[in-house]
């Protein structure tokens, strides 16, 4: 993709692994009351990157709170 060339490994990773969450989220959110879909973070600066390419999305405040670290989902749920 040409919205990738010049950004470093990092961020074409966190780039790729934010549209498979968004495939998901458009497929497979919603199909029944339960399903839902997450993006699990690992550190803090990880999830700030994804918050930011959210903010790119219009369905974007729907979508925060399913970006979260690994240690808040082991908690809540």
């Amino acid at each position: 993709m040409k919205s990738l060339a010049g950004m470093g490994l990092d961020a074409k990773l966190t780039n790729k692994v934010f549209n498979v969450f968004l495939w998901y989220q458009r497929h497979f959110e919603g199909l029944t009351d339960g399903n839902k879909v997450f993006l699990l973070t690992s550190n803090a600066q990880t999830k700030q990157a994804y918050a930011e390419l959210l903010n790119q999305q219009k369905d974007s405040k729907k979508m925060q709170s399913q970006v979260i670290d690994v240690n808040e989902f082991v908690t809540r749920h």
